[in-house]
């Protein structure tokens, strides 16, 4: 497993090919899932979080979010904002 952290601007972070461990820090960052089971936080900030292969889990955080489920089993978790979400359980 990798653990993949945002430089705490507004940041593009991307899960590679392994079970990934992805955090966005603060800022409004996009977030992506790879082909791992990947976890995916978007800390503070509004975030996009989409899922990718495998069984991730999107995580908003505070900020209001959106997060997207990918052609796996994913879980979506909102956080404090006003977040959005589709394609997951």
């Amino acid at each position: 497993a990798t653990r993949v952290k945002g430089a705490g601007g507004d940041d593009l972070v991307c899960a590679g090919r392994e079970r990934d461990a992805v955090s966005g820090g603060a800022g409004d960052d996009a977030i992506r899932g790879g082909d791992g089971d990947d976890r995916l936080r978007g800390d503070g900030g509004a975030d996009l979080i989409r899922a990718n292969n495998g069984g991730d889990l999107a995580i908003g955080g505070a900020g209001n979010d959106v997060l997207r489920g990918g052609s796996g089993v994913d879980r979506c978790r909102g956080g404090s904002g006003r977040d959005a979400t589709s394609g997951c359980e």
